[in-house]
């Protein structure tokens, strides 16, 4: 049956602690029932808290949907241990949690377009970014591993709107890297949606370079994504405009690459806004192994105090100095698709050398160096401009990296304290 918890947050930091947490909410056994579950069989959860409509009475149909992120696992046996941890299972959640920093913040002063906003943090157990649907679980070493994302998925969705009425006026959709990396919009654009508010979906390191072009420098092999969308069976998990581009049904064999936010996002037809930096730091190390290229302070993951990264491209290595190409493979590609100047579309691309910093301070740190916008503010402007509006009004853009005489980061906003 419906579980649903509240304990205080004990180890929450002071500063947390202001924010009322997130409770947990595992799915009724009807999801189960249906097929929706975890890799090693648990049901469903999500973590929710109720928009604050006394502070902000129209909060009331505000939704903000957080896929929480994990990568992937690529084989069965991979998917097998994976199955063992909170990133394959619900069982053992902390009875509250959920991100509460950026654009998750519950603090007005922080995130005023979504502070009051219904949160809900989608927990990412299926290791296949929502897309699997295989019927039989496969069975490994004596345990059975289930690959359900796709229904998982469903499950959620149908549950927010039967129980808390999700569809009612806008959502929002976010996330982290797999979780986020197929932006599930098959679903959140069959919502009923009401009082003229679209939905949208808003990609958190989704969006990456071609994998054709990032196996140059050694990016995830495309061989073991491939392998990923059959074992899983992500056939009808993922956006089918972008399958269907691809060959599919007649030929299949390139339909995997929709599983990539760089092209779901190509064939996304609600408004969005992407928040990413151009330079993002998980991909540069997976593209290029900048940490191990010579001067870990490169890229380091070194942080302040304050949560900022110190190092932003000093004293770079020869192939550290990669990051330069990237930059301009991920632009080259992003530019290229139609979404990206469609009416309506927008988004905050920065330079700072990062990960994920939309779910941390740097929400209301980070500026772009033309319009000296942050992220916050240059989403609440696209968020009000009721999407209709040419997306060159709302795309800030990146500082290309200094690559001539002193190489390294261009944009002063990527080091700022707080």
């Amino acid at each position: 049956g419906l579980q649903r918890q509240r304990k205080p947050c004990c180890r929450c930091s002071r500063w947390r602690s202001r924010q009322p947490p997130l409770d947990l909410i595992v799915l009724p056994n009807g999801s189960s029932d249906l097929g929706a579950v975890c890799l090693e069989g648990s049901a469903p959860a999500i973590y929710y808290l109720g928009a604050n409509a006394t502070a902000d009475p129209s909060a009331r149909s505000r939704w903000l949907l957080y896929f929480k992120g994990g990568g992937w696992c690529y084989d069965e046996e991979d998917c097998a241990r994976r199955a063992l941890t909170s990133d394959g299972s619900t069982k053992g959640l902390s009875e509250t949690g959920g991100f509460s920093q950026g654009i998750m913040s519950r603090d007005p002063a922080v995130n005023p377009l979504f502070a009051n906003a219904h949160h809900v943090e989608l927990w990412y157990c299926d290791g296949g970014s929502f897309t699997g649907d295989r019927i039989e679980p496969v069975e490994v070493n004596g345990t059975r591993v289930f690959f359900r994302g796709k229904r998982i998925l469903d499950a959620i969705l149908s549950f927010l709107m039967l129980n808390y009425k999700l569809g009612d006026r806008g959502a929002a959709r976010r996330g982290q890297r797999g979780g986020a990396q197929h932006v599930p919009t098959r679903r959140l654009r069959a919502l009923p949606v009401r009082g003229g508010r679209q939905v949208w979906g808003r990609a958190r390191l989704g969006l990456l370079p071609d994998a054709r072009h990032g196996a140059r420098g050694g990016c995830v092999p495309v061989s073991k994504m491939q392998y990923v969308y059959n074992m899983m069976n992500s056939s009808g998990g993922v956006i089918q405009r972008c399958r269907a581009a691809a060959g599919a049904p007649g030929n299949d064999r390139e339909a995997w690459q929709c599983i990539f936010a760089n092209s779901s996002y190509a064939h996304t037809q609600v408004p969005i806004f992407p928040l990413q930096s151009s330079v993002d730091r998980w991909q540069l190390g997976v593209i290029f192994q900048l940490d191990q290229a010579g001067n870990r302070a490169c890229s380091s993951p070194a942080l302040a105090p304050d949560g900022y990264t110190e190092h932003q491209l000093a004293n770079c290595t020869a192939l550290q100095r990669r990051a330069v190409q990237y930059e301009r493979d991920f632009l080259r590609d992003l530019q290229a698709s139609e979404t990206f100047s469609r009416a309506g579309n927008g988004g905050d691309i920065e330079s700072c050398v990062e990960h994920v910093a939309g779910q941390g301070p740097a929400f209301n740190i980070y500026r772009n160096g033309a319009s000296g916008l942050t992220m916050q503010q240059a989403l609440a402007q696209w968020w009000r401009s009721g999407f209709v509006e040419p997306a060159a009004k709302h795309w800030q853009m990146p500082c290309m990296l200094h690559s001539n005489g002193s190489f390294g980061q261009c944009n002063p906003s990527c080091t700022a304290a707080a």
